[in-house]
């Protein structure tokens, strides 16, 4: 897939997160900026840091999502590996109190009428609520289906359901109006799931972290759900449309057909980028369109790709605003056709959120406000204000981010990511000169466990691997 040798691009992109985490000066605070915007967004960024106001402390604590609290005056940060949740204030942007209510937490819900938000927690196969008031307080802990990666609360504010990825379940949780819960009830899904979406008739709209698959359950998950096959991967997290009649999801599609050649990359024909608008009752029913290319939208243009979209939002007046976690960008659109409202935020996006008032932004170590001006559909960055001295990453944190960087293939089309969700395999088929010539697609495999079970490549001849990214360009890769 015409990914550059690693070794080749280390000193450029380990500059790069050396400068991007290694500096905590405070920069220009949004509130000192003119108002400028109709709507703005809360934006989490992959490998961000916070740290307590009263005493930073210097640790990766990789924020993995974002609310904003119940009383609209606080954004809430889930941290995966500190198992924490940061508070920040909206108005000050100073980072509050991190409080750490677990072990490795995956998502963030808010909860409709209640003072409490969701946490799940992946390590600890819990779903936690947590109490927002003068301080963070763990209200209760439920356990559900092993490995939770997703939860979304439903719009009437009385339960939950949460997704969990190996186990492959969901977890329907319920609390009565005095507070009282308790998991309700397990539904078995055939696939690992890893979005979740409440569509407008109280069904639940779930989506596969690896391929394709889509499930739509019952409100109570009580029923055998309807499943369906949708053309594409990587699927983001969805959005309802004004009309409340539409999905938009963002996703991948890796064209088994296109050879992985240079022109392929560079032209956006092999990994495609898109906005698919589906009708919901094209869901229902089955329809052929799922597994069609009608309704898409694609996202990028030669020379300025749009690697991995991962997330979509609807501003004012329909406004698309959509994350590039593989190029660090974000993107907006009016007629959902041109992409072209374009803002850098930063190393590795990974989640953003409408707040209701729509006044502020959460970035990478920052808080970041993003303007949408209605007329021209473009971003335009606002201020910054520091989150806390960063750590030095680590050859590991580094190789995270290589793996999700679209900017290592031509363009940016393409990451490891795009054909290894989280490190496993998109399902998909794709035609590289691993066996010495086109026109015989291969599957996608795992690389899940693979460290220790060389020789690698399809022909087996990379028996080492002291120069891997060389090694996988020419055996794998290369066009």
């Amino acid at each position: 897939m015409w990914l550059r040798c690693v070794k080749e691009q280390d000193s450029r992109i380990g500059g790069a997160v050396s400068s991007r985490l290694g500096s905590h000066d405070t920069l220009p605070n949004v509130l000192d900026s003119p108002p400028m915007a109709r709507s703005f967004l809360v934006l989490l960024v992959l490998l961000a840091t916070t740290a307590s106001a009263a005493s930073p402390v210097a640790r990766i604590r990789r924020p993995v999502d974002i609310v904003v609290s119940p009383t609209g005056r606080q954004v809430l940060v889930a941290n995966r590996r500190s198992g924490s949740v940061s508070v920040i204030d909206r108005n000050s942007h100073r980072i509050l109190s991190e409080t750490t209510i677990g072990k490795r937490l995956s998502a963030l819900s808010r909860v409709p009428g209640r003072d409490w938000v969701l946490a799940t927690d992946e390590s600890g196969n819990e779903l936690i609520g947590v109490r927002c008031g003068e301080r963070l307080e763990v209200a209760w802990r439920v356990p559900v289906a092993g490995y939770p990666v997703a939860v979304a609360a439903a719009s009437d504010g009385q339960r939950a359901v949460v997704a969990s990825l190996w186990s492959r379940r969901l977890t329907l949780v319920e609390w009565s109006a005095d507070g009282v819960v308790r998991r309700v009830r397990t539904l078995d899904l055939p696939f690992a799931p890893g979005r979740l979406l409440e569509l407008p008739d109280g069904r639940w709209l779930v989506a596969a972290t690896f391929g394709g698959r889509l499930a739509l359950c019952d409100s109570r998950l009580s029923q055998r759900p309807l499943l369906r096959n949708l053309l594409g991967h990587n699927i983001g997290r969805m959005t309802v449309t004004g009309d409340r009649r539409h999905v938009l999801i963002p996703h991948q599609l890796l064209d088994a057909k296109a050879e992985t050649t240079r022109g392929g990359v560079h032209w956006g024909g092999v990994m495609l980028n898109v906005i698919r608008t589906i009708p919901i009752a094209a869901i229902v029913s089955g329809s052929d369109q799922l597994e069609s290319r009608l309704g898409l939208d694609y996202v990028g243009i030669p020379d300025r790709a749009a690697g991995d979209p991962v997330a979509i939002a609807l501003a004012d007046d329909d406004l698309r605003v959509v994350l590039l976690a593989g190029v660090h960008e974000l993107v907006t659109s009016t007629d959902g056709i041109q992409y072209y409202g374009r803002q850098a935020v930063g190393l590795g996006p990974s989640a953003m959120a409408l707040d209701e008032g729509r006044t502020r932004a959460l970035g990478r170590r920052s808080i970041l406000g993003f303007g949408f001006p209605g007329s021209a559909g473009s971003a335009g960055g606002v201020g910054r204000g520091s989150l806390g001295p960063p750590a030095k990453p680590t050859a590991v944190d580094r190789g995270e981010q290589l793996f999700n960087d679209s900017r290592l293939s031509s363009d940016g089309w393409i990451s490891c990511r795009s054909c290894h969700t989280r490190g496993h395999t998109n399902e998909g088929l794709s035609d590289t000169l691993g066996d010495g010539g086109f026109g015989a697609p291969k599957k996608v495999l795992s690389l899940l466990g693979s460290g220790q079970t060389g020789p690698w490549a399809w022909n087996g001849q990379v028996k080492s691997r002291a120069r891997p990214g060389e090694q996988v360009r020419e055996a794998d890769h290369a066009g």
